[in-house]
């Protein structure tokens, strides 16, 4: 498009332009379109280095005093009731890397916390808003897990040593909550072949999933019997 060497390009004020002052450049945006009509796959590559030094000020109170990450892998097995939408889980299995388990017992409970609270924001908590009056203020109305909601949490620890918090732990409170909404909607997909893409999935979203669904695949299409209303799978995220 520019008829010069890629080392006499570079990317100048949202265009890219070519060093030899001639001004003569072209939009990201034109090079996009281009791409598409010549249809050209484009890539896209970026690193990401973990700062290793220690950046924390006492004095201040800010900056970062070390920076981690933590893994782990969710599989859930729910049952989905496809007369009502209503989601119920079964059973709930999580594996992190802790780095250390310092003390086995408060991580796991650390990880059941965690997926409850996840289990919470995938299903069921919602803040609702009309005319600008929240229309949940408390409990009695914005909705939580109990212990009726949550099944037995499967949590498999495995110590890596490789964290960068003492003694190589890994920070554990959250993160088990982050991958609970995939795990939950992987396996309602899997069960009944819909995907839910917005939070909290509830069974009115569901049940307008599967109304929208049977309008274009009959239940032989579905892979869903007639007989029971109710189909469980298990998936992971």
């Amino acid at each position: 498009m520019l008829e010069a060497q890629e080392e006499d390009l570079l990317w100048h004020t949202g265009s890219i332009q070519v060093r030899d002052h001639s001004k003569r450049g072209v939009t990201l945006e034109a090079i996009l379109t281009e791409a598409a009509s010549r249809d050209i796959k484009m890539q896209e590559q970026v690193t990401f280095q973990t700062p290793r030094e220690k950046k924390f000020e006492s004095a201040s109170g800010t900056g970062i005093d070390w920076l981690d990450f933590t893994f782990g892998a969710h599989a859930a097995e729910v049952a989905v009731d496809e007369e009502t939408g209503e989601v119920t889980i079964l059973k709930y299995s999580c594996c992190h890397d802790v780095g250390r388990a310092l003390h086995p017992q408060s991580i796991a409970g650390q990880i059941q916390g965690g997926v409850a609270r996840g289990l919470g924001f995938s299903l069921m908590e919602q803040v609702v808003i009309a005319n600008g009056q929240i229309q949940t203020p408390s409990l009695g109305e914005y909705l939580i897990p109990t212990a009726l909601d949550v099944p037995d949490i499967a949590t498999i620890m495995l110590e890596s040593g490789e964290g960068l918090g003492a003694f190589g732990n890994r920070g554990i409170g959250e993160p088990p909550a982050a991958a609970s909404a995939g795990a939950i909607a992987n396996a309602i997909y899997a069960a009944v072949g819909v995907r839910i893409t917005e939070l909290p999935i509830t069974s009115e979203r569901v049940f307008r999933a599967l109304q929208q669904q049977s309008t274009v695949l009959s239940p032989a299409f579905r892979g869903v019997s007639s007989a029971p209303i109710v189909q469980e799978r298990e998936s992971g995220e």
